[in-house]
């Protein structure tokens, strides 16, 4: 069950003026943070090669086929292969190319933005979540299975901290400019994204969070946070709707959301961007949220 911060037990709130995050551990991660960079831009020059070499088979394919198709029938064969293998992710490539020269980049495309309407209600955000977490844990050895106590704001929670992190970063990113950072550990694959905001803490669906944290919440104890993390195409939203999945950052009971819900919303109605960081915030205990 989701537990939510409000204070220590006698009812008073931290006020936290100082980063979460020591700096000086900053040194200790510059070596891991320029491996991963470096090798970043190792897989995007691979994967440009691949696709690169993927379409001039396929054209190659197709050229033999189509004109030596009575002395090669097994070009046939081939070339159907192909595309049902690497054709549409070699199509898919093209076109995105294509789009750039012609000025229509996908990342470029404008959000709907809400403008006066009414904005969605927390129920409404709620039921979305649930059929995200419905779909994404269905072929998990223990799929999501939404219970009684589960509240609206649990299951947005859930969704923006465990299935759907990268959507959060990506749209909190755009909405203040905070970097996204990656919580990594050296033996698995990437655990989680979140931000850095200003002031160097760490946030995510549930505020202000420190890398124990994480470490506690993932399960995983040698968790590291990698600087300037992206974010794939694959994991990143579908421009158009960001405005809609910002306004779950309305309903966000803790700092540094319930500091910024003005500027928040003036984004997710009209796009302007939102907010720094305050100078000093209320900030809860963060140790202990789970959701079962």
């Amino acid at each position: 069950m989701l537990m939510r911060p409000d204070g220590n037990a006698r009812g008073e709130t931290v006020e936290v003026t100082e980063p979460i995050e020591n700096p000086a551990r900053h040194a200790h991660r510059a070596p891991m943070n320029q491996e991963r960079g470096h090798g970043r831009e190792i897989h995007r020059a691979l994967r440009t090669a691949f696709w690169v070499l993927a379409v001039a088979i396929g054209l190659w394919g197709l050229y033999l086929a189509l004109s030596e198709w009575r002395a090669f029938p097994a070009w046939s064969l081939l070339l159907a292969a192909y595309l049902l293998v690497a054709g549409p992710g070699a199509v898919a490539w093209c076109w995105r190319q294509l789009a750039r020269l012609v000025g229509r980049d996908p990342d470029k495309v404008a959000p709907d933005w809400l403008g006066d309407g009414p904005l969605p209600s927390l129920d409404e955000l709620g039921e979305d979540a649930a059929i995200v977490l419905e779909c994404d844990e269905d072929l998990l050895e223990r799929p999501f299975e939404r219970r009684p106590h589960h509240t609206a704001l649990d299951l947005v929670i859930r969704m923006y901290a465990h299935d759907r992190c990268d959507w959060f970063a990506y749209v909190l990113r755009e909405a203040t400019g905070w970097p996204v950072v990656e919580a990594a550990s050296p033996r698995k694959p990437s655990a989680h994204r979140l931000n850095r905001d200003p002031q160097g803490r760490l946030v995510d669906a549930y505020g202000h969070v420190t890398l124990d944290d994480l470490r506690q919440r993932y399960g995983i104890g040698d968790l590291e946070i990698v600087e300037d993390a992206v974010i794939r195409r694959d994991f990143a939203p579908d421009r158009r709707y960001l405005a809609r999945l910002g306004c779950a950052m309305l309903y966000l009971p803790w700092e540094p959301f319930a500091s910024m819900r003005g500027a928040l919303e003036a984004w997710v109605r009209h796009g302007h961007v939102a907010c720094a960081a305050p100078s000093a915030v209320v900030q809860p205990p963060t140790t202990g949220r789970t959701f079962d």
